[in-house]
């Protein structure tokens, strides 16, 4: 049955070109909706976005679930399942929808039975929360191992809490009122407490506070190195 299915689309994208360009649309379209989808969640836990393998696999998975769903609902015409959940006729609708929306047509009653979520619901939900713990471990180790990298050399400068304060305001710019605030009280606590500890340990503190201010690591680490390298 899948040597047939995957022979039939085989067909309908060579035969059929326009169907086949709007299937590679769909793939692409639907890489970037789980990008969007994690970078969204990452946002939300203010967790630094550190491209790896396993993100990238689940990008490219999705682009193939995405193209997979659509190719299912050109082959079985109005009568597939896909095709009541998508509720539109046009091909280019039809891909828009389904690259679109891949994450929540996959959670939706299509893939549930009743009230819990069957097998390629669990799968997806598992592999996104797989993912975001990847990311996130792997963007923690970056992040120690800049502590680890820059701290003794900052330590070394009379001027390394203006530097920060320097670098944090500027990405305080895009940041409401609050957000700039707490980052203004947090700072001053780590100057109060810069005499009670070495200064490569206070270093350290500024380091991670520059970090915590952006879930940009490499725009921390490019702007240490050229400071330092002064």
């Amino acid at each position: 049955m899948l040597l047939r299915f995957v022979g039939r689309s085989w067909e309908l994208c060579v035969v059929q070109w326009t169907h086949g360009l709007l299937l590679i649309v769909c793939f692409v379209f639907g890489g970037l909706t789980s990008y969007i989808d994690l970078d969204s969640e990452l946002k939300r836990k203010n967790i630094a976005y550190v491209p790896n393998k396993a993100a990238y696999l689940f990008f490219f998975a999705n682009g193939l679930i995405s193209a997979a769903l659509l190719c299912w609902a050109f082959l079985g015409g109005e009568s597939s399942l896909i095709s009541k959940v998508t509720q539109v006729e046009s091909p280019i609708a039809q891909m828009l929808v389904i690259s679109l929306g891949t994450p929540l047509i996959i959670r939706s009653k299509l893939f549930s039975h009743k009230d819990f979520e069957a097998g390629p619901a669990q799968i997806y939900n598992w592999s996104r929360e797989a993912v975001l713990f990847s990311i996130n471990r792997h963007a923690g180790q970056l992040r120690l191992d800049l502590v680890d990298r820059y701290s003794e050399r900052l330590s070394q400068r009379d001027d390394r809490e203006s530097m920060i304060r320097e670098l944090v305001d500027e990405i305080n710019k895009v940041k409401d009122q609050k957000g700039r605030n707490h980052d203004i009280r947090r700072l001053e606590k780590i100057s109060r407490e810069a005499m009670k500890i070495s200064p490569q340990e206070h270093a350290g503190q500024l380091i991670r506070f520059a970090l915590d201010s952006t879930r940009d690591i490499p725009l921390v680490e490019s702007y240490l190195e050229k400071r330092l390298s002064d």
